[in-house]
């Protein structure tokens, strides 16, 4: 009896522990700004940023060219439709970045805090673009 007993024990412990969470749920985006985190020492005069607006809409700079759309949160899921607003030609210093956010807008398929940042992972999980907290001085 005495073995039963422990073994139920130790499947129900074993059970939870494989259901738990692993690591930090994604915050919620809506109301919150967030920009491209730079390498130190990156010209980031004007860091690629977006916006997550409380009804469903983007709209941000990412880098060069000012871009809106929408966008869609279901826990760690995330869809956005990325739409530009401005086709500038910019120097090169900016259209860098700013493909490399783009392309992280438009693929990206769920998210995943890293620290005080978010990854935007593709479907398959990889990383496309690491975002922080958009503040005054940030990538200073």
């Amino acid at each position: 009896m005495k073995k039963t007993i422990f073994a139920s024990a130790l499947f129900s412990l074993l059970a939870l522990g494989c259901a738990a969470p692993s690591g930090a749920a994604a915050p919620a985006l809506a109301g919150t700004s967030w920009m491209m985190a730079l390498p130190k020492g990156a010209d980031c005069e004007v860091p690629p940023e977006v916006k997550f607006l409380k009804d469903g809409r983007i709209e941000g700079n990412a880098g060069c060219n000012d871009f809106g759309g929408n966008w869609k949160q279901d826990g760690d899921r995330l869809t956005v439709k990325y739409e530009p607003k401005t086709n500038r030609n910019c120097a090169k210093a900016f259209l860098e970045p700013e493909k490399v956010f783009a392309a992280g807008l438009r693929g990206v398929a769920s998210v995943k805090p890293d620290g005080k940042g978010l990854l935007l992972l593709d479907a398959a999980g990889k990383t496309l673009v690491r975002v922080v907290p958009a503040e005054a001085g940030a990538c200073d």
